[in-house]
């Protein structure tokens, strides 16, 4: 997770965004993206080899106006892809994180629907695949 938040606090597009670990709670107020953990599997859980952690990446935008097609969704749709722009980035460009290679697939993308306006939201379920090198 450190590594993951440290490529997105390193993302130009994003130097405006708060990367923070875990919910906290409640509804960011301001463009925010949060890094939650999710299930993690591998080959052994006493002497990994490798495996896969899935991490779900919120992001969040605050937006006032009724005009959702405007300036909501696209500040979201922005976001968004600021967020899978400096993963990508550091899938190719990253150093090995503890001495494992790593490979980043991102599964799936659900909205807010909503519920928390005026702050919009997604969660993007990102899955790391990592194996150790000899």
């Amino acid at each position: 997770m450190e590594a993951v938040r440290s490529a997105l606090e390193a993302w130009p597009a994003l130097s405006a965004t708060t990367v923070l670990y875990g919910t906290g709670g409640q509804v960011p107020q301001e463009r925010t993206v949060e890094i939650v953990r999710g299930t993690e599997e591998t080959d052994d859980l006493v002497h990994p080899r490798r495996g896969t952690v899935t991490l779900w990446l919120d992001s969040w935008v605050r937006d006032e106006t009724d005009n959702l097609e405007v300036s909501a969704y696209p500040d979201l749709a922005a976001l968004e892809g600021d967020v899978l722009a400096a993963l990508m980035d550091w899938q190719r460009n990253g150093d090995r994180v503890a001495g494992c290679d790593f490979n980043v697939n991102v599964r799936r993308r659900q909205p807010d629907g909503g519920i928390f306006r005026p702050v919009h939201g997604s969660r993007t379920t990102v899955s790391i695949e990592w194996r150790k090198v000899e």
